[in-house]
């Protein structure tokens, strides 16, 4: 099956980098964003394809697509989803080591969950407690309003608010998973991703291969 490859400008406002909207989506074709997606289900229920695994959805999950990875939503007719969908560049949000630094909660949930599917321990969503939920709620409806009203300086308004939602995800996604096998294949992950980028700052200038830098670290 094809996978489509989705122009940002087709979604997000051009030269702002970003988009919110809340929607009721049907069932897509797998398709992939050059773009960061975070999908708040605020009700119903339905599946979520990502890395060839399908993961259940349903009111209060929260997931997040990294760019150019491959997915798609399938809907349940006898309960409608609902979804709350932000979409922003990585520049927008994250423009440099210590911005990166600061939300390594959410990097963690954003970046490499969605690569550990098949480890069958992690799953590629995060269910909201009852708080979170209202919490996250709350961002999510600022953020809806600043972009309909677009009075001075909401780009602004608007990046603080997301970094607000990352850091919030982040915490919560860090104590959740606090001791379990999931923060131990993660710092697994995490120090594999950290020798192979040793690797190749070392040897910049150098032709190297994919499979000698796997080799590499194993």
């Amino acid at each position: 099956q094809p996978i489509w490859l989705l122009d940002p400008k087709e979604f997000l406002t051009e030269g702002e980098q970003f988009s919110i909207h809340r929607y009721n989506p049907r069932t897509t074709s797998l398709h992939r964003h050059g773009y960061i997606q975070i999908n708040y289900v605020r009700k119903g229920s339905g599946s979520h394809l990502i890395n060839k695994n399908t993961v259940a959805i349903s009111s209060g999950d929260i997931f997040i697509i990294p760019p150019y990875i491959p997915h798609k939503i399938i809907t349940d007719p006898d309960d409608p989803l609902e979804v709350i969908e932000f979409e922003f560049s990585t520049k927008f949000i994250l423009p440099d080591q210590q911005s990166i630094d600061q939300c390594a909660g959410y990097l963690d949930f954003a970046y490499l969950e969605p690569f550990m599917v098949a480890e069958e321990r992690v799953r590629p969503r995060f269910n909201l407690n009852k708080q979170l939920q209202i919490e996250v709620e709350a961002i999510l409806s600022e953020v809806l309003e600043e972009s309909r009203e677009r009075q001075s300086g909401y780009i602004l308004v608007v990046k603080a608010l997301l970094l607000k939602l990352l850091v919030t995800i982040g915490r919560a996604y860090t104590r959740e998973i606090e001791g379990t096998e999931t923060e131990r294949t993660f710092q697994q992950y995490k120090n594999m991703i950290a020798q192979a980028k040793d690797y190749i700052d070392a040897r910049y200038a150098a032709n190297i291969s994919l499979k000698e830098i796997s080799e590499y670290v194993g």
